[in-house]
């Protein structure tokens, strides 16, 4: 059974109200007594801003107490994306390695608006270790090939990176998101800055743009 969202069926008026929020997490808790025993899962909001490594559920943490597990999912900079799916400071029972799920997006003929067309949507496949190493490979090459470019053609926008590296999407459109997606994960990395005059290297994202087995591939030609 799937709680969407845990707020929505908070009947108290204070979620920092710990007698609250006990009370709210025992009545979920009593779910499970239903025919068939069913497992409880409810999403929560964390709280603003929060630590991607220490994520929460908002509110008084008696709520925290009375879960068996407190799983999270985080998002990481891949291409495509994915998604891993672990516990945070609070799981009874046996300790398991994160568990990644790679996000497909597309179309189905069971999801339709009300003029009968398709809609888009995201759906969550879990993937094995060898493929997650594919994909971090692939995702690297990504960044290797954007530093070098900068590198070479500083000053480009998204979409002109996009086209001097040949991604587009299906329509043929310059795959900007990719190249953002990309840069956002370089700048976590201190590789890459942005500023009123848009994304340019560190001194340390040079050094490593020389390094790359892009450029040094590059020189030898």
């Amino acid at each position: 059974m799937i709680i969407d969202t845990s707020v929505a069926y908070f009947e108290g008026d204070d979620e920092n109200n710990n007698v609250q929020m006990g009370k709210h997490a025992r009545m979920l808790r009593s779910l499970a007594k239903l025919p068939d025993g069913p497992t409880i899962i409810v999403t929560c909001h964390p709280t603003k801003n929060a630590d991607p490594g220490d994520f929460v559920p908002r509110g008084g943490g008696a709520f925290l107490n009375e879960v068996d597990t407190n799983l999270v999912c985080i998002k990481e900079p891949t291409t495509p994306p994915i998604v891993q799916l672990h516990w945070r400071r609070k799981v009874r029972g046996i300790d398991f390695a994160p568990i990644p799920f790679e996000l497909l997006y597309g179309k189905t003929e069971r999801l339709t608006d009300s003029k009968g067309r398709l809609i888009w949507t995201v759906t969550a496949r879990p993937i094995s270790d060898k493929e997650q190493t594919n994909q971090e490979e692939q995702t690297r090459r990504y960044e290797d090939q954007v530093l070098v470019l900068m590198k070479e053609k500083p000053g480009l926008s998204l979409a002109e990176m996009a086209k001097a590296l040949n991604w587009t999407y299906s329509n043929g459109e310059p795959h900007k998101t990719r190249v953002d997606r990309t840069l956002r994960k370089l700048q976590r990395q201190k590789f890459v800055k942005q500023d009123r005059d848009g994304w340019q290297l560190t001194k340390e994202g040079e050094k490593v743009a020389a390094e790359t087995p892009a450029a040094r591939a590059a020189e030898c030609i």
